[in-house]
């Protein structure tokens, strides 16, 4: 009866079979007697011993944190097409700010100057990109119910830490 049953079947007919089970000689007796046999150690057993205190050493953690990190964006099109959108932005963004500077060019400090500005649009397009890929991280952390990415990052921090 326990098989077939469900929560609605059991409150329509005001009966809890866990409770009864768990209220059972069976359960009180035999279960209880067996849980407290194997939870003590036999005689002249000793404790296991490994030779390290991880499985993996810290560089083999890393690299399948980061296999595994590059497969699932790999797959994931939500990310490789934002990603791409915000290439193509850019690039048109340094194409128009650029378009004709060349022709511009006259003394040396022209020819710095035009050095120094993709450099800085480029740092402060960097930060803005930070931004929101940390935003993104957040909602896709708050939503999701995998922590994949969080239990590789704690492992690799384990072994900094130690």
């Amino acid at each position: 009866m326990l098989e077939v049953s469900s929560a609605a079947v059991e409150a329509q007919n005001n009966i809890d079979f866990a409770e009864i089970y768990a209220n059972s000689e069976l359960y009180r007796y035999e279960h209880q007697e067996l849980i407290k046999e194997l939870s003590t150690p036999l005689p002249g057993s000793k404790d296991l011993h490994f030779p390290t205190k991880y499985s993996q050493s810290f560089p083999t953690q890393c690299k399948a944190c980061f296999w595994k990190q590059h497969w699932s964006y790999w797959r994931n099109s939500q990310y490789n097409a934002i990603r791409f959108f915000v290439t193509i932005v850019i690039g048109v963004l340094f194409g128009v700010i650029f378009w004709g500077k060349g022709d511009q060019l006259e003394t040396q400090q022209d020819i710095v100057t035009l050095w120094e500005l993709p450099i800085l649009l480029f740092f402060s397009l960097e930060q803005a990109m930070l931004l929101l890929c940390n935003l993104w991280f957040r909602l896709r952390e708050q939503f999701s119910t995998e922590k994949e990415r969080q239990e590789c990052i704690q492992s690799c921090l384990m072994h900094l830490l130690r």
